[in-house]
């Protein structure tokens, strides 16, 4: 079994809520390696960029997708990306 990387482009439900998502993001997320940056998108709004690496497993990506919904400083959040490595 390999490795899968997930990168997912979070917005915060609005431009103040912005720390307090990437705080939530990293203690949803404890558990899996994973990389925060972040990404101007226009006039000032930032999108947070989660990239996480986990084992290719049957329901890890459900797994990943029910912490994702759970983020309520997330106004919406999206899978850019999967790749295995």
């Amino acid at each position: 079994m390999g490795t899968v990387k997930v990168v997912v482009r979070i917005m915060p439900r609005d431009p103040g809520a912005y720390e307090a998502l990437k705080e939530e993001v990293e203690g949803n997320f404890s558990g899996y390696k994973k990389e925060v940056e972040e990404r101007p998108v226009a006039f000032g709004l930032k999108a947070l960029i989660l990239t996480v690496f986990v084992p290719d497993e049957e329901g890890v990506m459900e797994d990943i997708e029910k912490r994702l919904s759970s983020l309520s400083n997330a106004g919406s959040w999206e899978i850019e990306k999967t790749t295995l490595i």
